[in-house]
């Protein structure tokens, strides 16, 4: 009988602080997936909290503060009639808009004879080296590089200026 009253005490404890610590986890796992699905309307309910799982929540706001941000400057660069192309420290092609995009098309007959393998499809991810005759140049370059630099990039007859 002592062992059936501790196992229903037990529950009668241990159940609301199961919710207690099981909810904000659940709210944090859907909050990753609704970020993961692109939505960024997220329930934080619990990031007041002073520990761990507050400070997990916190850090998922965090996180969709800077998809926003990333989502709006994407937009922004997007809007631009100007062609942008950005590069990160591998000289990887992580985003080209639309501008860019259509030059790169509409001209890309005209490139293919500097570069026969060109393929304005198959641009971002691509690594920026294969626009260059001398790859090394470029690298040493980028890689001592302290301050904005600016050239033009000639291919298929037309000049491309470059920061």
């Amino acid at each position: 009988a002592i062992l059936i009253v501790a196992l229903i005490m037990a529950l009668l404890i241990g159940l609301p602080y199961g919710a207690a610590f099981s909810r904000p986890i659940l709210r944090l796992a859907q909050g990753m997936k609704d970020l993961s699905d692109g939505k960024v309307e997220i329930d934080t309910k619990g990031s007041e909290r002073q520990d761990e799982i507050g400070s997990a929540l916190r850090g998922l706001l965090v996180v969709r503060d800077r998809i926003v941000t990333g989502l709006q400057t994407r937009e922004t660069l997007n809007s631009m009639a100007n062609p942008v192309m950005l590069v990160d420290t591998e000289r990887r092609i992580v985003f080209i808009n639309r501008a860019a995009q259509e030059t790169f098309t509409a001209k890309q007959s005209a490139i293919r004879a500097d570069l026969p393998h060109f393929d304005a499809s198959k641009l971002v991810g691509s690594n920026i080296d294969s626009f260059h005759k001398n790859p090394a140049h470029q690298q040493r370059m980028l890689a001592e590089l302290q301050a904005p630099h600016f050239t033009a990039l000639k291919l298929g007859g037309m000049s491309f200026d470059l920061t």
